[in-house]
């Protein structure tokens, strides 16, 4: 009896653990596309919104995020150095924002738009241009939200 009680106790214990750490891995963002999604070649593109059809927000993302990563290891190795390339390379500024899991969703969407016809090399002037623009449009506010908070000791 003493025994059922402690397996039922510990049990539950691990499925609060395994519950936790799957919200914590969404909150993270790692259980999306991943954020340069809109650089790669449309049939690309399309193989990892096959890949993310079928997940659900709050469910474990592990075989997506392995067959995410399987094609991107199919590319080449050109376009791989592109799009994991130095923040200190210039061409990494052709691309969305860092920040931009942390936008309203309203500028996500105008950012992604501008962004989703870009292919890698190419000038990205005009979208780097339209992305000022839309960033411009934001409120002080929502400014203020996108700051780090001060650690509170």
């Amino acid at each position: 009896m003493t025994t059922t009680i402690f397996f039922i106790a510990f049990a539950s214990f691990t499925q609060a653990l395994i519950d936790r750490d799957r919200e914590l891995e969404n909150r993270r963002g790692r259980c999306k596309m991943p954020i340069f999604t809109f650089k790669l070649p449309q049939n690309v593109r399309s193989d990892l919104q096959r890949v993310w059809s079928s997940y659900t927000a709050g469910d474990d993302c592990t075989a997506q995020r392995f067959a995410t990563n399987q094609i991107l290891k199919k590319l080449p190795d050109d376009m791989q150095e592109r799009l994991f390339v130095n923040k200190k390379n210039d061409k990494a500024l052709c691309s969305i924002p860092p920040f931009f899991d942390k936008l309203p969703l309203s500028v996500q969407q105008k950012l992604f738009d501008i962004w989703s016809d870009y292919v890698i090399g190419e000038d990205c002037n005009t979208q780097l241009q339209s992305t000022r623009i839309v960033l411009v449009s934001i409120s002080s506010e929502q400014w203020q939200d996108l700051r780090p908070r001060a650690a509170v000791p």
